[in-house]
């Protein structure tokens, strides 16, 4: 046997072109499937971390081509029929009506819990003398209620602390709080400052959750939305007195037992289409009109993440690339050149402009195979490999629907 294998070696050894192929090969093999497999464990196998998972509600809407918006900011992943659009994306003023019909009319409506949440990227903490940039999380004052997130130290983030003038507050994650102040429990009252404007820490969370934004961010610091003008300033996107608000906000609710998703978007509809009327610009291009016919009225949609795990054909379809190697001729791993065209260094990211795999915002990700790319960055043909299964938007829909249910690491 030791002959056999120093032969093999020396045979290795005197074909150097062949030998380079087939190391390449297996390491390209080998680390798109484990990539691509840890994204599926992610997004398809594993819960999120919250009470009852299975009742959380996340809310979209669609519309006719003809209904205007003032500007989004984010990503949105709402499979249309042709002649319409959508959004995953909700502005603050829309939300805050929504919240309060649902107060409103407490004891009838299907949700026991309405809150909102949205992605706040780059922001400088300072810690110890030390600035760093950290990804973060603007949250309404239900969220962690809603979620069932209890901190493991502190308190979080309630109703109260969402106010407009309320004393700036952030809950840390667990993560954070380990690495950068060492899991000290005398964290709770100390300041942190985030674009230099000084927080006071309340809350940390426990140590699987890390949000309900897309499985790929994980943002270290939540603090209210109300705060969110004090780290952006005049780039506010609630809106100044010079620039309205934009769309750029997740809503997500919790149903009561019995309910349905169907109901709980009828229990808001209405209020839904006269406040997304009522912060409609004015047409833009002469060719546009002034009212809107009924049929183009924006109308609320609720969605589950349950159904993906019940369709074999999601699980097929991201799994079969991890035990194929058909695709490795797109990056000339074997010398194919038929689809070399169809590469693109921003491929993956251009692609979530129109169906972005998971995540209600995802501003500079490529969804899931974004996380793919992020958690194996020497991989970059992770990424490009799920572009051809993401594009379809039944599939993107199933999976951005996963994200009730993805958690990090």
């Amino acid at each position: 046997m030791i002959q056999d294998l120093r032969f093999g070696f020396r045979m290795l050894l005197k074909h150097k072109g062949f030998t380079l192929v087939a190391v390449l090969s297996l390491a390209l093999g080998i680390g798109a499937n484990t990539a691509l497999f840890s994204v599926m464990d992610a997004v398809l196998l594993k819960t999120l971390p919250v009470t009852e998972p299975e009742r959380l509600a996340l809310f979209e809407w669609r519309a006719g081509l003809t209904f205007r918006t003032n500007g989004m900011c984010g990503t949105s992943s709402v499979p249309v029929p042709p002649g319409t659009k959508g959004l995953s994306l909700f502005r603050y003023d829309v939300f805050e009506k929504l919240r309060q019909a649902r107060a409103a009319a407490l004891q009838d409506s299907p949700l026991s819990d309405f809150f909102a949440f949205a992605p706040l990227r780059e922001l400088t903490a300072m810690v110890e003398q030390q600035a760093e940039i950290v990804d973060g999380q603007a949250v309404s004052g239900g969220y962690f209620a809603g979620l069932g997130v209890h901190p493991i130290l502190g308190r979080p983030i309630t109703d109260e602390d969402d106010m407009p003038g309320a004393p700036p507050v952030v809950v840390l994650s667990h993560e954070f709080w380990q690495e950068r102040f060492g899991a000290s429990p005398a964290v709770i009252g100390r300041p942190l400052k985030l674009n230099k404007v000084s927080f006071t820490i309340i809350g940390v969370t426990p140590p699987a959750f890390t949000g309900a934004q897309q499985v790929d961010y994980h943002p270290v610091v939540n603090m209210p939305i109300a705060c969110e003008p004090l780290l952006s300033g005049e780039r506010s996107r609630l809106g100044t007195a010079k620039e309205p608000g934009f769309w750029w906000i997740n809503l997500m609710g919790r149903l009561k037992p019995g309910a349905t998703f169907e109901r709980a978007s009828v229990s808001l509809n209405g209020t839904f289409q006269a406040a997304a009327l009522e912060v409609m610009p004015p047409p833009r291009k002469s060719t546009e009109p002034v009212q809107l016919k009924p049929e183009d009225y924006p109308r609320l949609i609720a969605e589950s993440g349950t159904p993906v795990r019940q369709d074999p054909g999601v699980l097929w379809r991201i799994g079969a690339p991890a035990c194929s190697n058909r695709y490795f001729g797109r990056v000339g791993v074997f010398g194919s050149s038929t689809h070399k065209r169809d590469w693109h260094p921003h491929g993956a990211r251009r692609a979530t402009n129109k169906h972005s795999a998971v995540g209600p915002l995802a501003r500079d990700e490529a969804g899931v195979a974004g996380a793919g790319r992020r958690r194996f960055g020497w991989l970059r043909v992770a990424a490009f490999i799920g572009q051809p299964i993401f594009r379809e938007p039944e599939l993107a829909a199933s999976i951005r629907r996963a994200t009730l249910r993805g958690s990090g690491d």
